[in-house]
């Protein structure tokens, strides 16, 4: 924990020191050393995330020895042969994929967020860093939705966003269900339709399943590798774990709450509109996430918003009261509370449950790594879908890692 809480500090450092600074240049100067702690946390690491090794390491392996994996999407293909091309060496996969979705996120962040160094807080505690260790393809796609949101407000630029969506659903195949923000711009979902949806999920999400395994299976979709692998999430059922509901439902209120404090003073935005919207969808897929696992995956697309969202509102109506049943307390109070129930999730999460197995942090440089992986592989079948996957022995990571 103390190689990310210095990384956090250090660049929480740079980014007061950027939002102080007077000149352009030194703005820039301090934002990159502000982003470059989770860029060099994130690409040094070993065995860091679920899917390091059973997914990331093991894959640009096989393209480093000349074969081919059919179920990774032809972007993030394009990018691990782009590695390989300068080095075999799979330390390259995670250096350039913590760049860029590290870069992306800060980027954003002070060039969009009301206050730089609160969104810093949120992109940690919030726990979207720790996922993108593991959830690397998924949090490419992410980060590239995230850096062109602000395209949605401009109209002569709103419909290119489609193309952004494009390239993201090249890296990760679920980023396609982004294309529904091009709607929810300009209207907010309000709190009734809301209740309405919920009791829909509740009632008759579960068939949602059976009606997206019958359309695939009879149309050509059912040739497409990665649809039909995100088909079968649906067969698995689901788990709505407590502390993500209670989390996202406790944002979802002060949001909402901080969006009607704009209706009273006439000053709702575009970008009001849409945070909103966003952390209703984030909402709806978390509950939806009680019939099926892969909407916790969905509900990821709009969650990051959050780590931008929180801080314009708190801007918006830092001078401002909310009041919660008979306790009325100064925004500042309320943007507090939030962060803290962030945070506990956080700990409990990550930290005492082990989500994403980001603890201990431990780096490339680490003597045993070969061990590792060895152990963790003598019975490991890769890609349980192709016959030779067998010969991922013993034998091949003391001779390959």
């Amino acid at each position: 924990m103390i190689v990310y809480i210095s990384m956090l500090a250090i660049s929480i450092l740079f980014a007061f020191l950027s939002t102080k600074s007077e000149t352009k240049k030194d703005k820039m100067i301090f934002a990159t050393l502000a982003t470059l702690p989770f860029i060099l946390v994130s690409s040094f690491r070993y065995n860091i995330g679920t899917d390091y090794l059973h997914r990331y390491l093991p894959n640009y392996l096989v393209f480093a020895h000349g074969r081919f994996i059919d179920s990774l999407e032809p972007l993030f293909i394009v990018l691990i042969k782009m590695c390989v091309f300068f080095t075999k060496d799979y330390v390259a996969l995670f250096v350039v994929t913590s760049i860029i979705i590290n870069v992306l996120v800060m980027w954003t962040i002070f060039k969009y967020s009301k206050n730089p160094i609160m969104s810093i807080i949120i992109f940690f505690i919030g726990s979207f860093y720790f996922q993108s260790l593991n959830l690397v393809r998924q949090y490419i796609a992410m980060v590239i939705l995230f850096a062109g949101y602000y395209m949605l407000f401009q109209k002569k630029s709103k419909y290119l966003y489609i193309i952004m969506v494009g390239i993201a659903t090249l890296f990760h195949s679920m980023s396609a269900v982004f294309l529904i923000v091009l709607f929810l711009e300009k209207k907010e979902i309000k709190a009734k339709y809301f209740l309405i949806l919920i009791v829909l999920i509740l009632a008759v999400g579960g068939y949602l399943g059976n009606i997206a395994d019958f359309i695939v299976t009879n149309t050509p979709l059912n040739e497409i590798t990665n649809i039909a692998k995100y088909v079968k999430y649906f067969k698995m059922g689901g788990d709505l774990t407590l502390s993500t509901i209670i989390v996202e439902t406790a944002v979802y209120i002060y949001i909402y709450m901080m969006f009607q404090k704009l209706k009273e003073k006439n000053a709702v935005e575009k970008e009001a509109i849409f945070f909103v919207n966003m952390q209703t969808m984030t909402l709806l897929c978390t509950i939806m996430n009680i019939h099926f696992n892969l909407f916790f995956r969905i509900a990821l697309l709009f969650s990051i918003f959050q780590i931008i969202s929180i801080p314009y509102f708190w801007f918006k109506n830092k001078d401002e009261n909310l009041k919660i049943f008979k306790f009325e307390k100064s925004v500042m109070t309320f943007t507090i509370l939030i962060l803290a129930v962030m945070t506990s999730r956080m700990m409990f999460s990550n930290v005492i449950k082990g989500a994403d197995e980001v603890f201990p942090y431990v780096t490339i440089f680490y003597e045993k790594r070969i061990d590792d992986a060895v152990r963790k592989y003598t019975d490991y079948t890769i890609h349980p879908r192709r016959a030779d996957s067998k010969r991922w022995t013993r034998e091949f990571y003391i001779k390959h890692v």
